[in-house]
């Protein structure tokens, strides 16, 4: 039982707690400011494009990720289209295929009629594409009936003006025929400046500031140019609100990697986290929810909520754009990533004998080549992969009875859990020694 007393205190606290999840993050002068401000003309401009071009679907996106899921592999980079393991996959493969061709093919003839009839000439068909037989039964029975993979779009061009930069962008971006993760035709996307092409003195100087030594240095370099400059952002895939050099992202539930650093920004850089965003209408809650304020009806939007707002408003994703441009939310960007995505500290468990053993990453990976592979997965996926359940493998092949001994086959681990790079091909990272490149476990990571 409960006493009153301890009652009355717990409802004030709850109270207090509701209160403070509730707080408006703007004032009622504050969002009319914002608000005038992004009305006043050329703020903000949306034009229709004059042509009908074909993308890929969204719905046909997340048909072939539940597609390649449900047949195990969903961990395929998204830069590469899974194949077949066995016949029946393989048929399934060129049926997908024929699909996939065919629906562009009637996406682009119906781009071509619109796009003739608006510019007052005879319609230029592509070269015709055969139809595919229907669906096999047991294609659709596990994956469910695929949809159209194509059509026919009119994308929009927008521009948004800031005081001091004017930025671009197209909705309805053009995706690989087969792209397995796309899911906001009203998403944009911009590369930004690539960190490569910023003036060395400048990149190093930031660098330096944000803690890194030289060879860290080399290692987020080396995965930054697979993700895009500091300015760059995305809002059309399974990130929801993707940004930066190293892509943090909000994820479904509106907070995530890029609700750690705004949080982080906020409460170590209060005024230039004012300029960049308060100002603009974007905010982030205590628990690292992103805030984003609907210009229209001047509702506080947080978390998927204000996913949504920010996708479908490009002034918001525009405001995370011009901030990646200068210095202080480039030094966020640097920090935030070394706190969020650095591997070296995170624990392996695995079977050695009889004896159980649980270190970090850093007692197993010590070159730079191996320290940008791990990266590369945390930043893509989350986590560093299955490295225990690999290190044991290893250690059982090799017949190894030490963890020390087991260091030594740093080669053979980079070969099994490379991603999206091989960084034993690049000249700038270091390597580790050379090692027994045992086939069994090669094989049984694909790498044989």
């Amino acid at each position: 039982m409960v006493k009153p007393g301890l009652a009355a205190l717990l409802v004030v606290a709850i109270a207090s707690v509701a209160s403070a999840q509730t707080a408006p993050y703007w004032t009622d002068a504050e969002k009319d400011q914002i608000r005038q401000w992004w009305s006043e003309p050329g703020r903000y401009v949306i034009t229709p494009t004059d042509k009908y071009v074909v993308r890929l679907t969204t719905q046909g996106s997340q048909w072939l990720w539940d597609y390649n899921h449900l047949r195990g592999k969903g961990k395929t980079p998204p830069t590469q289209i899974p194949g077949a393991s066995n016949d029946e996959e393989a048929t399934w493969e060129k049926w997908i295929n024929a699909k996939v061709a065919y629906d562009r093919y009637l996406a682009a003839c119906a781009a071509e009629t619109l796009n003739a009839k608006a510019q007052h000439r005879d319609p230029k068909y592509p070269v015709e594409v055969a139809q595919p037989d229907p669906a096999s039964a047991d294609l659709i029975a596990r994956f469910g009936a695929p949809p159209a993979f194509a059509a026919n779009v009119r994308p929009n061009k927008i521009s948004v003006m800031f005081d001091d930069i004017k930025l671009n962008y197209s909705d309805n971006v053009d995706m690989r025929p087969r792209y397995a993760y796309y899911r906001f035709d009203n998403g944009v996307n911009s590369e930004g400046d690539a960190i490569k092409s910023l003036p060395p003195a400048e990149l190093d100087s930031i660098i330096k500031e944000a803690g890194y030594d030289d060879s860290d240095a080399k290692v987020f370099k080396s995965v930054s140019v697979l993700e895009g400059g500091f300015d760059s952002i995305n809002t059309y895939d399974t990130g929801f609100i993707s940004v930066g050099f190293i892509q943090f992202a909000s994820l479904k539930e509106g907070g995530g990697s890029l609700g750690h650093a705004m949080i982080q920004y906020k409460r170590e850089q209060p005024t230039d986290f004012d300029k960049d965003f308060h100002r603009f209408g974007i905010d982030i809650t205590p628990d690292e929810k992103i805030v984003a304020l609907d210009m229209d009806s001047g509702d506080e939007k947080i978390g998927p909520d204000a996913n949504t707002q920010v996708i479908k408003d490009k002034r918001l994703i525009a405001a995370f754009q011009r901030a990646g441009k200068f210095r202080p939310f480039r030094l966020l960007q640097l920090r935030a990533a070394k706190l969020i995505y650095w591997p070296m500290d995170d624990k392996v468990t695995f079977n050695l004998g009889h004896t159980k053993v649980t270190r970090p990453l850093s007692d197993f990976v010590h070159s730079e080549a191996g320290k940008a592979i791990f990266l590369d997965r945390k930043v893509n996926t989350g986590n560093i992969g299955s490295v225990g359940s690999a290190l044991q493998t290893i250690a059982e092949a090799a017949k190894v009875d030490t963890p020390e001994d087991l260091a030594k086959y740093e080669a053979l681990l980079i070969k099994c859990f490379y991603y999206r790079f091989d960084p034993m091909k690049s000249a700038e990272l270091a390597k580790p020694e050379p090692c027994d490149m045992i086939q069994s476990v090669l094989n049984k990571y694909g790498r044989g």
